[in-house]
């Protein structure tokens, strides 16, 4: 990314980021949930955060539905939660 835009200084906002970042521990799972192991690791640390939603892209992930309650979105769903200007 430097070298695309390399007059920009990303400290501010990684400090934001830092600022705003909550830490958890993400729960353990009794069994693997995901086809792809590697997968889990996220629905860990929804569950340990309390997260509501998960937005993804991977096709692992959303085929599992709504886990411990949790949907799994892609952006595009996501988005259409929220209303648009019809003008």
């Amino acid at each position: 990314m430097a070298s695309k835009l390399p007059h920009v200084n990303p400290e501010p906002w990684l400090r934001w980021v830092e600022v705003k970042s909550k830490v958890y521990e993400p729960a353990i799972l009794a069994k693997p949930l995901s086809r792809d192991l590697d997968d889990d690791s996220f629905l860990a640390c929804a569950l340990g955060s309390s997260a509501k939603i998960i937005i993804s892209k991977d096709e692992d992930l959303l085929v599992l539905g709504k886990p411990f309650g949790i949907k799994i979105l892609t952006p595009r769903g996501f988005l259409a939660h929220f209303p648009t200007d019809k003008r």
